[in-house]
């Protein structure tokens, strides 16, 4: 799911190519799982710009602390 949002909010101009990272750390902290929906986010305010990005799975993402999420908002 990182991969997905970093890749496409890059190729935006969005974030620069650290941004997965930070995306990893963040999740590293804590679960931004809350219960059927994570909001994966970074620490800093490095977005060049404001977008958003949802993904929606009917079957289900596994996430960290074996959540299992069907909405992502990022």
């Amino acid at each position: 799911m990182f991969d997905t949002v970093s890749y496409n909010f890059e190729r935006q101009g969005v974030v620069q190519s650290d941004f997965k990272k930070s995306l990893y750390q963040r999740e590293k902290m804590s679960s931004t799982a809350f219960g059927r929906i994570a909001i994966p986010h970074s620490l800093d305010m490095s977005a060049q710009k404001s977008k958003g990005f949802i993904i929606i799975n009917p079957h289900g993402i596994k996430w960290s602390d074996n959540n299992e999420v069907y909405l992502v908002i990022a």
